[in-house]
């Protein structure tokens, strides 16, 4: 029989996390949405953990046909099984259209936060990388002649584990 002076000493696991965002065509010249934060939701505490962002105003058209900005890239992130994201959006949100700029207003609602059902795993040793694909034609409506209105219409295009 062996003996091991190991004291079977558990160290946390952890994974990473890409998140990335894409577009849908539309005909408008500019759709502008300011991200302050993203965050993943541990569907078994219900418990929201930041992401390290890059916060900035992304023109979603310039992430059409394939391209994709990286939202957020976060490593050391603890394991377990996720069950939503949430973008925080800023105060800068417009739409361009014939070269003249509209503001743009989270549908109130929201709360200034765009939430995302997702169901996915944070693995250890892995990343776990989201595309989600923000459809500007379906989230945008006039709210008469000088604002719209964002009700984000969003598909999850792609969850990878690499």
């Amino acid at each position: 029989m062996g003996c091991s002076s190991d004291k079977n000493e558990t160290k946390p696991m952890n994974g990473s996390v890409v998140v990335k965002l894409t577009d849908a065509p539309v005909n408008y010249n500019r759709v502008n949405i300011e991200i302050l934060s993203v965050k993943i939701c541990y569907a078994d505490k219900m418990k929201w953990v930041a992401l390290e962002t890059k916060k900035g105003i992304y023109n979603l058209l310039d992430f059409q046909n394939g391209l994709s900005v990286m939202l957020a890239n976060a490593t050391q992130i603890p394991t377990g099984r996720i069950n939503g994201i949430c973008l925080e959006t800023g105060n800068w949100n417009s739409v361009e259209i014939d070269h003249v700029n509209y503001p743009v207003m989270l549908d109130e609602s929201r709360k200034g936060k765009i939430h995302i059902p997702v169901e996915a795993r944070i693995v250890s040793g892995l990343t776990t990388s989201f595309i989600f694909d923000f459809d500007a034609k379906k989230s945008l409506r006039s709210a008469g002649t000088k604002e719209f209105i964002l009700n984000p219409v969003i598909e999850v295009k792609q969850v990878q584990y690499q």
